[in-house]
């Protein structure tokens, strides 16, 4: 026996059960009339019988069907093709075509491109990811954390006045590790030559004097804290020609030496003090606001001048400069650059760790607070450096 679930015109359903024998025309007149049309499936569609008197309804609709009526007759979808383009050239009296979605622009119209993401450069000492443009001084590219140049940036010509060469290779000139070498690497820059051992130590001794003076007359300036020990002590200390010059003795000169060097081709009255430490890569400059400029490496222990150099690798020649005008930007990033190279190679000594011996007793110390301690207990100033 037929049965199916019918969803009227008004949407209320309901069950319909029709005799075994039931025609496609009983099972209509159950669902409401002629005037109804009828759908089922999946997708639901019309449902259609050539002659509904004789045909039986589960022939048309498989019994358990959900059937639909609706009211009204089907009218098919009809398919409305898409208007063709208009002519190329229509009538003037024609009405414009509707706009596109879109309003192409016009070809002269200046468009903007996407932007990119900007461009990045590594640092090759502490390997920081720089962005393009972020950290510049006279067109020289820097790091941002460590301050290292950028090694393959071009630099561009900076607005100082011109050094005697503008393209040299920085070169470090290394002079004797006796205690001496802060001074006889200056005596070696404002020289604008490397001295002969007895006079670099006149000269060292001159600078020593200067210091001791200057300290002695200026207690305001350079109170113990300052000194790292008592006032009284400093001068008889620094005249030693074995005890290291400093950070310290590069300030005094810087503001007051003078013609301390003596014989110079110039005074540090006219020469800023320009000192990288190799192993941070930090850059301190001392006497700024002057014309010229030298500049000096330190490695922890050690500082040695370093000059202009006509080309990589050349040796020591009359061919070296030694000062550079002040602001010129491409001296001091080929410095700089010299720098970053001699630490990548571990051309430092940390003073934290490196291994020493007492010169006076022998005892085997390690690192500057070892020293500095030995050095208060005993009064024992002269140390050598034995490894890293």
């Amino acid at each position: 026996m037929p049965r199916y679930k019918l969803r009227d015109a008004n949407g209320a359903t309901r069950v319909l059960n029709l005799d075994a024998a039931a025609t496609y025309a009983d099972l209509v007149a159950s669902c409401g009339g002629t005037g109804l049309t009828l759908k089922a499936g999946r997708p639901a569609v019309p449902l259609n019988c050539a002659e509904p008197l004789t045909t039986p309804a589960d022939q048309v609709v498989p019994s358990g069907s959900l059937i639909t009526a609706e009211k009204g007759p089907v009218v098919p979808r009809l398919h409305i093709p898409e208007a063709p383009p208009p002519p190329p050239e229509a009538n003037a009296f024609e009405a414009p075509a509707p706009p596109a979605l879109e309003t192409p622009r016009d070809p002269g119209y200046a468009q903007t491109a996407p932007r990119s993401a900007p461009a990045q450069w590594t640092c090759a000492t502490c390997t920081f990811i720089n962005v393009e443009g972020c950290n510049e001084i006279g067109g020289v590219a820097l790091c941002t954390v460590c301050g290292t140049p950028r090694m393959d940036a071009q630099v561009g010509e900076a607005p100082a006045p011109p050094s005697p060469i503008r393209c040299g290779c920085a070169a470090r000139r290394a002079v004797d590790a006796d205690g001496n070498c802060l001074f006889v690497a200056l005596a070696y820059l404002l020289r604008g030559e490397r001295p002969d051992p007895i006079s670099a130590r006149a000269a060292a001794q001159r600078m020593r004097q200067c210091c001791a003076s200057v300290v002695a007359a200026d207690p305001m300036s350079y109170p113990d804290a300052a000194l790292e020990k008592p006032r009284a002590q400093y001068g008889a200390w620094i005249l030693q020609p074995d005890v290291w010059g400093g950070a310290l003795e590069l300030s005094i000169l810087a503001a007051r030496g003078g013609d301390a060097v003596g014989n110079a081709a110039a005074s540090f009255e006219d020469v800023v003090l320009h000192c990288v430490d190799i192993r941070t890569g930090v850059a301190q400059r001392y006497g700024e606001g002057k014309g010229r400029v030298c500049f000096l490496l330190f490695d922890g222990v050690h500082y040695d001048p370093c000059v202009l150099a006509p080309e990589a690798g050349a040796p020591e020649s009359p061919a070296d400069v030694t000062l550079a005008a002040s602001d010129d930007a491409l001296a001091r990033a080929a410095v700089e650059a010299l720098a970053a190279s001699e630490r990548a190679a571990r051309n430092f000594t940390d003073t934290s760790s490196f291994a020493l011996q007492c010169l006076v007793c022998g005892a085997g110390l390690k690192g500057n607070a070892d020293a500095e301690e030995h050095a208060a207990a005993t009064g024992h100033q002269n140390f050598a450096q034995t490894g890293h």
